[in-house]
């Protein structure tokens, strides 16, 4: 029995769906940094058929942004392992 593999190269803008999908984000992660990191028309744009989009029309994802963004993280701290 074989599976159907789809391969997808994705645009440069993205759907939220596709963004988690490529990058293995959570939608809360995404909507946190689009709240308080990331500027619209930069790493995120809501679109819509209409040339001005509303507040609730969809976000697309500047996908090499977002890469940048996560590449500019700070690495964990590494915990203290409690002595037994």
């Amino acid at each position: 029995f074989m599976s159907e593999v789809i391969q997808i190269v994705p645009n440069k803008w993205v759907s939220e769906s596709l963004l988690i999908a490529i990058t293995g984000m959570k939608a809360s992660t995404i909507k946190h940094a689009r709240d308080t990191s990331w500027m619209e028309g930069r790493e995120f744009k809501k679109v819509s058929g209409s040339s001005a989009p509303g507040e609730t029309a969809p976000c697309f994802y500047n996908r090499e942004l977002v890469d940048e963004w996560i590449q500019r993280m700070p690495a964990a701290k590494q915990r203290e392992k409690k002595s037994a």
